[in-house]
């Protein structure tokens, strides 16, 4: 058996029905599911109850021995959002681990967050010595750079 990581709208049976105001879509959370032989993505269930919360989860990356998780989330810490000076609440990294039980614990927002600018899409590189990401935040050639 296969497992990946993907992200999945939230059905309709799963926690909540709340929608996203800007698109009318429901929050977006972490999934986990079994890929068959045809690439075909079945027994999909919430990837972590720990990791998911009623705001937006997306965009993972694992350590090569799936013991920690860097994900994207919406500024959301102890059940609190955060907003920037314009209203927004803004995508941050945040950092997990698994613990001998199969449980996420230890989550944490990574220090090189802002509350002015988004940080998302964490990706790890094969030595596992350097996390890319994304982010808007000042000092960037572009709208949204890879840092």
């Amino acid at each position: 058996m296969v497992w990946v990581w993907l992200n999945k709208i939230k059905s309709r049976d799963y926690r909540r029905n709340k929608k996203w105001y800007l698109n009318s879509q429901p929050f977006l959370d972490l999934y986990k599911a079994t890929v068959t032989s045809t690439g075909e993505f079945v027994e999909s269930e919430p990837f972590s109850k720990e990791l998911n919360t009623k705001m937006h989860e997306s965009n993972v990356t694992f350590t090569k021995d799936l013991k920690t998780v860097y994900f994207s989330r919406d500024n959301y810490i102890n059940n609190k959002t955060k907003k920037d000076d314009d209203g927004w609440i803004l995508i941050q990294l945040f950092k997990a681990q698994v613990n001998e039980d199969g449980e996420w614990e230890n989550i944490e927002m990574l220090p090189f967050n802002g509350d002015e600018f988004d940080t998302g899409h964490p990706t790890i590189n094969s030595k596992e010595t350097k996390l890319y990401v994304t982010s808007n935040r000042p000092g960037g050639l572009g709208l949204t750079d890879i840092w």
